[in-house]
């Protein structure tokens, strides 16, 4: 309770010391002791809040699973920490999966602290306090080379609190990470007790090297840090652009060498040169479209002010403001960028101080104007957040400082220190929240008792057990912890599961799709509740039969029709047909002397998993007919007579089941469903002539 009683004495020490560093050039002896006594008191009084913000986040997260994105990417280390490559432990283990978007500065530091203590929670979270505690110490150094010992711990804890913190700093995401080496490099290449500035550079070249190969979208930092390096030997204080040179080139060097290591590994990993470059055509096409820069996710469609507008109000929901303050801020971060570009090269601060910013307004930018809806998530906008913050107390910083050294007068000092509140002002409110927030932040340990117990279900399974997800929802933080494989449901025909072998489902909280709704209605599994963690075991996979209700029982029916009587198919996708699973059940009433047709489009052999031709089993009520195959690269029409030992009555509705043993390699990313066969006609017909 002590964090989050004390918000008051916060907003008086900030405001007193904001009015003692502009106003600091004109005191007497005397009030120069009491603002020195002043900046001590803050100081100790931040320094401490500081170190609680951090132990009590520490607190809270060494006891918090990993998301599902941050389970993902720890299945990655796991599986680098028994020397088993750069894969997650789910589905077919391909190397350098698409979905993983979390580079290597993450996942190799926490291979190392699974190799070295084992996978467990609490070690999960090791290298998500490491890279915390750098944000804070780097935003500390920040703000120190310009600002106040009490300024500096300021932003510190203002970053320990950003709105989202707790979420997405410690669920096993690269936001905070790549963030963090940002700030690193930013700090060492202005830091002017550097004796050897080419190492330097060298150094900082390889932090933001590493810091885009933990986020793309860290593009955004290393771009600006270029940019202001750049307009530095544009206008160089000393007017002397030889040493500056030198020191871009180390930088170049730095970051284009890391790359290059990045990259070869890769290649070798992925198989070659051939393979390297299908993967970067896949990747960029993924990374265009959540970008905003190529179609294909859903997006407003009123215009560019109409986005604004609704991507302004998520931003503000985040923010945890009224939408006019988090406008207002918008305006003041523009400010401060313009105002910091027009200074004086020859001030102290200026590059570091506008670099941030540049990554702050060309990520706001990006978010609220470019980024897909569909993507406008809490997560994607959280490093703009802190550098925002940051930014702008470095502003404060620099600003107060230049200020403090110059004779104005009263009026200019009067509107200086309103506008020096103002920009502070939003920064203390969230700071405020953000420590009363944390004070009753807790683990939900009802859902880690159910995760843990499902771990050990799972731990307890039987060597040869059949383990599965569904598509994209693989459960990864189940994998992760149980330290077993994670087959995909929608990668293996259930024609092809070994007799004998037990089956089982992981469930794990999802969004709002039940993702085991085709499995459930097809089969028959195991009771538990749908909104938590639980370990399914198949009891039948031999479908439930479809029974008639009110919609008339057809004989035949083009496959892309709306037809209430289906189960197992894929949606329609128009005239092009509709997608067969590997186990489809469809109801149909056939005449007599009628035979069972299937006309399909089947891709060439290449598509598919495994290496041979499809084969299509269609059973009537449960009695099966002869295997037929279907051409690879063309249209077949398959025709299954009744077998008279069927006992199948004409004019009554028979359950029609059609298995095909085979499925498309396609990649999770790109398409998560099971596709066995693009249907085109499936029904009952008459004899031929």
């Amino acid at each position: 309770m002590f964090v989050s009683g004390t918000w008051n004495s916060e907003a008086a020490i900030v405001i007193m010391q904001i009015l003692k560093m502009v106003n600091g050039m004109n005191m007497s002896s005397d009030s120069g002791r009491s603002a020195k006594a002043l900046s001590l008191i803050s100081s100790i009084f931040f320094g401490l809040l500081l170190s609680l913000l951090f132990i009590g986040t520490a607190k809270v997260a060494i006891h918090s699973a990993p998301s599902f994105d941050g389970g993902m990417n720890l299945e990655v280390a796991s599986s680098i920490a028994k020397d088993e490559g750069y894969r997650r432990s789910y589905a077919q283990r391909d190397v350098f999966p698409h979905e993983i978007q979390t580079g290597a500065p993450y996942i190799l530091p926490a291979a190392a602290v699974f190799k070295i203590w084992g996978i467990a929670i609490p070690q999960a979270q090791v290298v998500n306090i490491a890279y915390f505690a750098l944000l804070l110490a780097t935003t500390f150094l920040l703000v120190r080379q310009r600002g106040s010992r009490t300024l500096a711990l300021f932003a510190a804890c203002t970053a320990a609190v950003v709105p989202g913190i707790l979420e997405f700093g410690f669920g096993g995401y690269g936001e905070i990470p790549a963030i963090s080496l940002v700030f690193a490099a930013t700090t060492i290449f202005y830091s002017e007790r550097s004796k050897r500035p080419l190492v330097t550079a060298f150094v900082v070249g390889v932090l933001l090297a590493l810091a885009v190969i933990t986020k793309t979208v860290m593009l955004i930092g290393a771009g600006a840090l270029c940019l202001c390096v750049i307009l530095e030997l544009a206008c160089p204080a000393d007017g002397q652009r030889a040493p500056h040179m030198k020191r871009m080139g180390a930088l170049a060097a730095g970051g284009i060498l890391t790359m290059i290591a990045m990259e070869l590994w890769r290649a070798v990993a992925l198989g070659g040169v051939d393979a390297w470059t299908n993967w970067w055509t896949e990747e960029t096409s993924g990374i265009f479209r959540q970008a905003g820069v190529h179609t294909g996710l859903a997006d407003t469609t009123t215009g560019l002010l109409g986005k604004l507008s609704l991507h302004l109000h998520h931003l503000s929901h985040d923010y945890r403001f009224a939408m006019w303050a988090t406008a207002l801020w918008l305006v003041l971060l523009c400010f401060a960028g313009v105002a910091t570009l027009l200074r004086s090269p020859k001030q102290v601060g200026k590059w570091s101080t506008l670099t941030i910013l540049v990554i702050a307004i060309v990520y706001m930018a990006w978010w609220l104007l470019v980024t897909p809806t569909a993507k406008a998530w809490h997560r994607r906008i959280i490093d703009g957040m802190i550098c925002a913050n940051v930014g702008m107390i470095m502003f404060v910083a620099t600003w107060s400082s230049d200020w403090r050294n110059r004779a104005y007068g009263r009026l200019a000092r009067i509107s200086a220190i309103l506008i020096t509140c103002l920009i502070l002002s939003l920064p203390l409110v969230w700071l405020v929240k953000g420590s009363r927030a944390l004070v009753y932040a807790s683990t939900n340990l009802d859902d880690n008792r159910a995760l843990l117990h499902v771990v050990e279900e799972v731990r307890a399974l039987p060597k040869n057990a059949y383990i599965f997800g569904v598509g994209w929802y693989s459960a990864p933080t189940i994998s992760l912890l149980a330290e077993r494989l994670i087959l995909d449901f929608n990668d293996i025909p259930v024609s092809r599961l070994e007799t004998g072998r037990p089956v089982y489902f992981v469930q794990a909280p999802s969004d709002s799709s039940d993702y085991l709704g085709r499995v459930r209605s097809n089969y028959q599994l195991s009771d538990a509740p749908r909104d938590g963690y639980a370990l399914l075991a198949a009891i039948s996979l031999t479908p439930s039969p479809l029974t008639p209700q009110h919609d008339e029982v057809q004989r035949h029916i083009h496959a892309a029709d709306n037809y209430s009587y289906m189960r197992g198919f894929n949606a329609s996708e128009g005239s092009n047909g509709r997608w067969l699973s590997d186990d489809n059940l469809i109801l149909l009433t056939p005449k007599a002397g009628d035979h069972f047709e299937l006309i399909v489009y089947t891709p060439s052999q290449a598509s598919y998993l495994y290496n041979s031709a499809p084969k299509v089993m269609v059973s009537f009520n449960g009695c099966a007919t002869p295997t037929q195959d279907s051409k690879p690269g063309g249209v077949s029409k398959l025709n299954f007579p009744i077998p008279d030992s069927c006992g199948i009555t004409p004019g009554q509705p028979v359950n029609v089941r059609i298995e095909v043993d085979n499925l498309l390699d396609v990649a999770t990313t790109r398409d998560a469903r099971p596709l066995a066969a693009l249907g085109k006609e499936i029904g009952f017909v008459g004899s031929q002539p």
